[in-house]
């Protein structure tokens, strides 16, 4: 052997090493299905981490929201209406993504629990319009508020779906994979992928969400104006999801021959974001600062409406009777 072939192997080898250390996390955080039970309630991990990630983005949203002028009043209603839409929309979603089961079952589709994230993004789109008129409040910082703290609670909901085994990968040969074995995780009594190496799409969409947080939150500080964090954060996130829904196992929801649904909204939202970003640099005005002395002054109530908002959230995708359930 020689030298050049000695340092070759010697670079491999801790790669390989950290990539085995990587699958290992992965598959532990994919036992981790059930979080506690106390008596017949089954309490899943993801909608503990859904509660967690809903906690922290709702707070941000807050600071952002009160700070530019928004009052302690509307936002304990904007925080309530937007936790039981997103339940709402992410279940309503679900039972339309699954259409053929809707056409030749309605009832059991409508009575099976199922959720969506993107029917749980349009369903929190929604309270913030209804929010938006009910409190006479500018549309465009609402959406940027919201563009600016939602990726933070996706990325930490995305961990939850590693641990539930839902909105799992396909197959794959490659270095960094998951490998779920818990009969309770979606992948395992869903997907019948029992010990089988799945690309970890969830972690691949935490990571996404994550970069999208950081970059709207500074573009934000460097004067951004008003619309242009939304408007961003579509088209981040559309294009996004479309890429990264090539590693994911969409049986049974394909649109087109080689578009997944999830693909399709997916590039649709990406292109109502280039839409919208002409008129908002040519004609939005600049973003109000964040006044902290409102944000001190609005501490209880906001600490209340996020409260709200997170156990809703958290309570909704937590909580399962006996079992955990078909979803």
């Amino acid at each position: 052997m020689n030298g050049g072939e000695r340092r070759e192997r010697a670079v491999a080898a801790p790669a390989a090493t950290a990539f085995d250390v990587a699958n290992q996390m992965l598959s532990w955080i994919g036992e981790q299905v059930v979080f506690a039970r106390v008596g017949d309630v089954v309490v899943v991990t993801f909608g503990v981490m859904a509660g967690i990630g809903t906690l922290l983005a709702f707070t941000w949203m807050s600071v952002l929201w009160v700070g530019q002028g928004l009052s302690a009043r509307h936002l304990l209603g904007i925080g309530l209406e937007g936790g039981v839409l997103t339940l709402v929309g992410s279940w309503l979603a679900a039972v339309l993504l699954d259409y053929r089961l809707l056409v030749t079952r309605p009832l059991e589709a409508l009575r099976r629990p199922a959720f969506v994230s993107w029917g749980g993004i349009l369903g929190a789109l929604l309270a913030l319009a209804v929010g938006a008129v009910w409190a006479n409040f500018d549309v465009l910082l609402l959406l940027d508020g919201f563009a600016r703290g939602a990726p933070l609670g996706h990325a930490i909901g995305r961990i939850g779906c590693l641990t539930y085994g839902c909105c799992f990968g396909r197959e794959t040969h490659g270095r960094l994979a998951i490998t779920y074995t818990h009969p309770q995780s979606k992948a395992v009594r869903v997907g019948l992928l029992h010990g089988v190496r799945l690309h970890p799409a969830p972690l691949y969409e935490a990571v996404l969400h994550l970069v999208l947080f950081s970059v709207l939150n500074a573009a934000a500080l460097l004067g951004a104006p008003r619309g242009l964090p939304a408007a961003l954060c579509l088209v981040g996130y559309g294009l996004g999801r479309f890429a990264i829904e090539f590693s994911r196992d969409n049986s049974g929801r394909m649109l087109l021959r080689c578009l997944a649904v999830n693909q399709v909204i997916s590039l649709g939202m990406a292109a109502a974001g280039v839409l919208a970003l002409l008129p908002i640099l040519a004609f939005a005005p600049a973003a109000p600062p964040i006044v902290w002395a409102s944000v001190r002054e609005a501490a209880l109530p906001l600490s209340v409406a996020v409260t709200a908002a997170a156990t809703l959230i958290g309570a909704g995708f937590a909580l399962q009777r006996k079992r955990v359930g078909s979803w």
